[in-house]
C-alpha cells in the first residue's frame, strides 16, 4: 500500500469488533486482491474502555471496495454467530491432550 493511497484515496469503511474478525477479513481480502489498511485502536491511557465504545479497529480502503468489504464482514459475523462453543471445541482432542499430560 503506498502513502498516496493511504493519504488521499481511502476512507473509513467500517469498524471491526476484534482481532479475530480483522485477521479473517485480511486473509480473504488478500486472496481477492483487495488492498486495505486495517487500523487497530490502541489507547494506552484508556485501554479496553476505549475499545468498548469505539470498537477494536477500522478498515480503510478505496470507496470502490466498500460494498465488497461490508459483505465479507457480514458473512464473517453471521458465520461466527452460527457456531456454538461446543461445535468450535474439539472435545476428543482435548481429552487426548489431558490423557497424554497425565501419562507424563
Amino acid at each position: 500500500m503506498t502513502d498516496e493511497m493511504y493519504k488521499g484515496k481511502t476512507k473509513n469503511i467500517m469498524q471491526l469488533n476484534n482481532q479475530f474478525e480483522a485477521d479473517l477479513l485480511m486473509d480473504i481480502l488478500m486472496e481477492n486482491g483487495i488492498p486495505v489498511i486495517i487500523e487497530e485502536y490502541d489507547d494506552k491511557v484508556f485501554g479496553e474502555t476505549f475499545n468498548e465504545f469505539k470498537g477494536w479497529g477500522s478498515v480503510w480502503a478505496e470507496e470502490k471496495y466498500q460494498d465488497d468489504i461490508k459483505k465479507i464482514v457480514e458473512e464473517i459475523r453471521s458465520s461466527a454467530e452460527n457456531i456454538s462453543f461446543d461445535e468450535a471445541v474439539d472435545v476428543e482432542a482435548i481429552e487426548k491432550l489431558d490423557a497424554d499430560s497425565k501419562k507424563e
